[in-house]
Formats: structure tokens, C-alpha cells, sequence
């Protein structure tokens, strides 16, 4: 807290550099972080849709094998 507000009043950019080093360099060595990633790909497909494949990468990765029946 105490690195936040002394970056917030100076004015000097290397010394402003210098300090934001010391808040990554506390927060690599305090801050504990486990990340939680939920990426749900859902995809809805008219039934006229056909030559679609689903794919983990892209959802548009053979696009130009579609076509709409009628």
C-alpha cells in the first residue's frame, strides 16, 4: 500500500519505473494467485447449416466448407 502511494506522486519517471519494480518484485514473492479459467464454447447451428465441424481452436476453421440448404 505504502509503494502505491508513493508511485502516485512521483513525478519522476525512472524513479516512478524503480518503484513499480519493487511492488512486482513484493507481490511475486506475497501474492499467492491460483487462476480459474471457465471457457465454455457453446454454439448453436441452424439445422440449413451444413459442413460445419466443431473445433477446440476455432469455431470458424473450415468456414468456407458451409452452405445453407434450403
Amino acid at each position: 500500500s505504502e509503494l502505491f502511494q508513493r508511485q502516485s506522486v512521483t513525478v519522476n519517471a525512472q524513479e516512478r519505473m524503480e518503484i513499480f519494480h519493487e511492488i512486482t518484485s513484493y507481490m511475486n514473492d506475497q501474492v499467492y494467485y491460483i487462476g480459474f479459467w471457465d471457457d465454455p464454447d457453446i454454439w448453436i447451428m441452424n439445422k440449413r447449416v451444413t459442413g460445419y465441424k466443431f473445433s477446440g481452436v476455432t469455431q470458424f476453421y473450415n468456414i468456407m466448407e458451409w452452405d445453407v440448404t434450403d
